[in-house]
């Protein structure tokens, strides 16, 4: 029998920082979490409802358990964007530091 590895994923979600900075606009990243780590993916989305369907499709394409959050200070201050993303990952809040 041969065992399989299982893949780790980190998600990345910070309030976009751009010039024109529309409300509610985040810069999410997938990281894949292997020997070497690599950027998979990067977006800047423009709502929250893009933010929870890219996050679904990440938990869909990933599955649930290979898939942590990358829980930043800034995240956590923003309490609507994190309770937004602890939603679509079934994860609790942690507290501020």
């Amino acid at each position: 029998m041969v065992a399989v590895r299982r893949r780790r994923f980190l998600i990345s979600v910070e309030p976009w920082n751009g010039c024109v900075r529309p409300p509610g606009a985040v810069c999410v990243m997938l990281w894949s979490l292997e020997r070497h780590t690599r950027l998979l993916e990067a977006h800047q989305l423009q709502d929250d409802a893009a933010l929870a369907e890219w996050l679904t499709g990440v938990v869909t394409r990933c599955g649930r358990e290979n898939v942590a959050i990358d829980w930043t200070d800034t995240l956590r201050e923003r309490r609507k964007l994190a309770l937004l993303v602890a939603q679509c990952l079934d994860v609790p809040v942690p507290r501020s530091a």
